[in-house]
């Protein structure tokens, strides 16, 4: 099994809400990405086709699990209580499907998630959990581990 471990290479999933090449691209062009360069010149790269109704959290969602939002069910960036009609944000909780880092730790994959949406509350993973945009202000657990 170490010799295995040892051939495993390490993966950065870089993503960038609203970021697209044709935004990108004319800025290292002229010079003023020179990393964005150097990824795109010895890694690996594409454009990818967003959900429909292409927002925030439905978009991170279907990327962390694979599904589409009528399977894990994030839509928006709140969502309607049925008891009482009142709107509440959405977190992490509301997502469903078992998410990449999830998935990984279940094979022996340590995962560093670092500002991604919708991981407030932080979830125990193997590795380590900053959660995202949607991490409440205050005395709150905010990380995994704390």
């Amino acid at each position: 099994m170490s010799n295995t471990r040892q051939k495993i290479k390490k993966v950065v999933l870089l993503g960038l809400d609203g970021a697209t090449f044709r935004m990108i691209d004319p800025m290292i062009a002229a010079g003023l990405l020179p990393n964005f360069a150097r990824l795109k010149r010895e890694g690996v790269w594409g454009p990818l086709r967003s959900n429909i109704h292409p927002i925030t959290p439905s978009a991170w969602a279907s990327i962390s699990t694979g599904l589409n939002p009528g399977k894990h069910g994030v839509f928006d960036f709140r969502t309607l209580e049925r008891a009482n009609y009142h709107l509440r944000f959405v977190t992490g909780n509301d997502r469903k499907g078992d998410a990449i880092w999830k998935v990984l730790g279940e094979h022996g994959l340590r995962s560093g998630v670092v500002n991604v949406p919708l991981t407030y509350p932080p979830e125990p993973i193997a590795g380590f959990m900053v959660s995202g945009m949607d991490a409440p202000d205050g005395e709150t657990e905010w990380s995994y581990p704390a």
